[in-house]
């Protein structure tokens, strides 16, 4: 299979074809409405495989804890059934570390910037990476292979139940 690249336009209910650079202007918005908060940023991808497709949906969706979410998605269809759990999974995180790669290296200190702005007010930040495989399932056998990989690239990763950006918020739009 050849090498996928995400598209560069994500949206949401409100908002179609946004470039990261406006994904990232809403989310420093978002932190700079509540410096009192704590915010996590969530990356993650889900797919699903349609009659004579396979839809693979990443979303970024930045928390602010206990009270609300912002969130956009960016999607690519690919135009044959992947059957294979383990491509299907490799495909995600592949999707998953374009995009995280892409906000270290244009946007993480924009980011991080707006977040030191606002810690006299008692604002923390945390980022994570949101894998749709759980300890129930077929995605089971791949769990430490996964989180070996982000973890060996210095992300914190998260499963099933706790990985909601890929699978609630990205599986909703796979549908």
């Amino acid at each position: 299979m050849k090498n996928l690249l995400y598209k560069s336009s994500f949206y949401n209910s409100t908002h179609d074809n946004m470039d990261l650079d406006s994904v990232f202007s809403y989310v420093i918005n978002f932190i700079k409405q509540d410096c009192n908060s704590s915010y996590r940023l969530s990356i993650g991808t889900d797919s699903q495989v349609k009659s004579n497709s396979t839809v693979f949906v990443t979303a970024i969706v930045i928390h602010r804890i206990g009270k609300c979410a912002w969130g956009c998605v960016n999607k690519i269809i690919i135009p044959y059934k992947i059957n294979s759990i383990r491509e299907k999974i490799s495909i995600e995180a592949n999707l998953t570390l374009q995009i995280v790669n892409e906000i270290s290296i244009n946007y993480f200190d924009k980011l991080l910037n707006s977040v030191i702005n606002c810690l006299d007010e008692g604002t923390d930040f945390y980022n994570e990476i949101h894998i749709d495989i759980g300890k129930n399932g077929k995605t089971r056998c791949m769990i430490n292979e996964i989180i070996k990989y982000f973890s060996g690239l210095g992300f914190s990763t998260k499963i099933k139940p706790e990985s909601y950006a890929a699978s609630s918020y990205a599986n909703k739009y796979t549908k």
